[in-house]
């Protein structure tokens, strides 16, 4: 996980991850708009967010923003190292994916989709 110009990390508040989840549910279509990895027996992100467990890491940046990094894990799949370390699946498509939101923005960036093995 690379944060650029990052300063220091933070654990996110509540309200940090209200604003994050309200960003990701009213920005991730258009994000999305490439489909990469999704469709054929692969979930599309956007139409199934209810669907993944999240893991959330904070950031500031050397401006001062406040940037949340979003793991996000197909519930199905559930990895029990999720509440004890950052989950790093190769391959999977859909199933696995990440995000960076920049919460003093409002803004999305750095959508990684996994690959299909």
């Amino acid at each position: 996980m690379n944060i650029e110009n990052e300063k220091g990390r933070y654990t996110p508040s509540d309200d940090d991850i209200y604003l994050v989840e309200n960003i990701i549910k009213n920005s991730i279509e258009k994000a999305n708009v490439d489909l990469l990895n999704q469709g054929e027996g692969c979930p599309i992100i956007h139409k199934r967010l209810k669907k993944y467990t999240r893991q959330y890491f904070g950031f500031e940046n050397t401006k001062g923003e406040k940037i949340i990094y979003v793991n996000f894990v197909w519930k199905d799949k559930k990895d029990e190292r999720l509440s004890k370390d950052i989950v790093i699946v190769k391959d999977g498509c859909s199933y696995y994916w990440s995000i960076k939101v920049n919460i003093s923005q409002a803004i999305l960036y750095d959508l990684q989709i996994n690959g299909r093995a």
